[in-house]
């Protein structure tokens, strides 16, 4: 598993509309990696079974949440 933190949450007024952004976005826009919410951060999160997992996959996982992360 492979998380990293994009931004805070903000004030409840406004968290309505970025979890819907975010949801929106894992249903339409993302491959191999989810928006979260974890603590009062929202992250990135692409997990993978360790069964016959190399050094290349581990890579791609590790690229694809930075990847997502800096948008």
């Amino acid at each position: 598993r492979v998380v990293a933190p994009v931004v805070q949450l903000p004030p409840p007024a406004r968290e309505h509309a970025l979890c819907r952004r975010l949801l929106e976005a894992n249903a339409t826009e993302l491959v191999g990696a989810a928006f979260a919410i974890s603590g009062g951060e929202v992250v990135v999160v692409a997990e993978r079974s360790v069964k016959d997992l190399d050094a290349s996959e581990v890579d791609a996982l590790i690229r694809n949440v930075g990847r997502v992360a800096d948008r």
